[in-house]
């Protein structure tokens, strides 16, 4: 990477990735990412370090998405999230004893998603919830996907519903799914109905019939 794009910043850059892959399905400020350089004494300008991430997305080191909006400046002064294409690299880079499963799961989701072909955004609604992915395809409604590892807890699984409620009214011709690790039910939010599913099963639903 560092010769095919003539960095010359190889620290700085290794740096950029060990915290990328620390943190998978995270916001990624540059603006945060580039005083965190700073503070620990590397010189780099903000344009190089927006070069960088696309160096890495060009690698297939990682990939991003952009907040779900019609405004381009809405889209470029918000943070995008970050997900790494191979997420068992999150293991190797993170400083925990485990790395956080939902986040896994939500990078697991992410991929599965970008294979199905759809073009993805995460959702935040006027009061700050947000939904992880909303997914959509030529000439077909969107699709919100919410991500929960697990919903047993009462507050967990309130500000699930809740996000999913306020997005509904954002996004009226929207359908929603959660993808949870083990439980399964049906939802029901207003006059929507909300499918909960777990991963394996939804991961089956995306291979072609003769497979399944």
């Amino acid at each position: 990477l560092p010769l095919a794009h003539a960095v010359t910043h190889v620290h700085a850059l290794q740096q950029v990735v060990r915290q990328l892959l620390s943190a998978p399905a995270q916001p990624l400020s540059v603006n945060k990412l580039f005083q965190s350089l700073k503070s620990q004494g590397f010189r780099l300008a903000k344009d190089a370090l927006y070069a960088d991430l696309r160096h890495l997305e060009d690698a297939f080191l990682i990939g991003t998405i952009e907040i779900d909006s019609p405004s381009a400046r809405v889209r470029m002064t918000n943070p995008r999230k970050c997900y790494l294409i191979d997420p068992g690299l999150a293991h190797a880079f993170s400083t925990r004893a485990a790395a956080n499963l939902g986040s896994i799961l939500e990078n697991v989701v992410y991929l599965e998603l970008r294979r199905r072909g759809f073009k993805l955004a995460y959702l935040q609604t006027e009061s700050g919830r947000e939904v992880d992915f909303v997914a959509r395809r030529p000439k077909a409604d969107p699709e919100m996907i919410q991500v929960c590892a697990d919903m047993r807890d009462a507050s967990t699984r309130q500000r699930e519903i809740a996000a999913l409620e306020e997005a509904f009214r954002e996004e009226k011709a929207a359908r929603a799914t959660i993808v949870t690790l083990r439980e399964e039910e049906t939802i029901t939010i207003g006059r929507r109905k909300v499918r909960v599913v777990p991963a394996w099963r939804w991961l089956l639903e995306g291979l072609p019939s003769a497979v399944q």
